[in-house]
């Protein structure tokens, strides 16, 4: 399927995912999830320079959200050098790239006060962050964000702001990324630094850090992403089938 990008961008073409085994760059701490136009992989930072890099992608439902966690889990459970936790009311409890997945609201925030227990007790032990099997990267992923009472918005907050020096990453998926919607000022800023997917939209207000940016209706799974180190998004990516994965290498 060729998608047709906005303005004089050259099309995106959706392209099945590579063997999950090749898709994370262990030297750079960066996983690819898709491609830019031509063929050129776009790389979500899982880590970088000590630290783990937070993640929020928004998108309206059906906008893809879905086929790019798919992605990532595959490829931190590929790697061996990360623990995948999700939670939401939408996941399926058996997704096989997830270690532990939390479906109600009660479990939300035990999955998140175990987290934050993780993150205060490596962060005593005041050791710069990289990734092995005895201290994974963890991953968590909250779907479906909304208003949870005052405890859980809490934990989500400490989690994203002491989360990275630990080797965590806190991700949220959710339709706005505006400060309302997260119910906490501290988590909004925590999450505003880590790395930003905007995917397909009517809103005419999405803000990618840099002013607003308008993103037309294509199909699911293309969208814009800025990082901390280029915020600066304006080369549209369409991510990978998760379901139909081939043999290639990511180059």
């Amino acid at each position: 399927m060729t998608l047709t990008a906005p303005g004089r961008q050259p099309a995106l073409t959706e392209q099945p995912r590579p063997a999950a085994e090749t898709l994370l760059d262990t030297r750079t701490g960066a996983v690819a999830i898709g491609t830019r136009a031509h063929g050129i992989p776009v790389r979500v930072p899982l880590w970088h320079d000590g630290t783990a890099v937070p993640l929020s992608i928004t998108g309206d439902p059906g906008t893809g959200a879905e086929r790019i966690l798919r992605n990532l889990w595959a490829a931190e459970h590929a790697c061996g050098l990360t623990r995948s936790l999700a939670a939401g009311d939408d996941l399926d409890p058996d997704e096989p790239h997830l270690d532990r997945c939390a479906t109600t609201a009660q479990e939300t925030r035990e999955l998140l006060a175990a987290v934050a227990e993780v993150a205060r007790a490596r962060r005593s032990a005041a050791v710069r962050f990289r990734p092995n099997g005895e201290t994974p990267l963890l991953t968590l992923t909250l779907t479906g964000w909304s208003p949870f009472d005052a405890a859980t918005v809490a934990l989500a907050a400490e989690v994203a702001r002491t989360g990275p020096a630990a080797g965590i990453s806190l991700r949220i998926v959710h339709r706005r990324h505006v400060r309302a919607a997260y119910g906490s000022d501290a988590l909004f800023a925590a999450m505003s630094r880590g790395t930003r997917i905007v995917l397909r939209s009517t809103q005419p207000d999405i803000d990618l850090g840099d002013g607003p940016t308008t993103i037309p209706e294509r199909d699911a799974g293309t969208g814009f992403l800025s990082t901390p180190r280029n915020r600066r998004a304006r080369s549209p990516f369409c991510t990978w089938r998760a379901d139909t994965p081939r043999s290639a290498e990511v180059t």
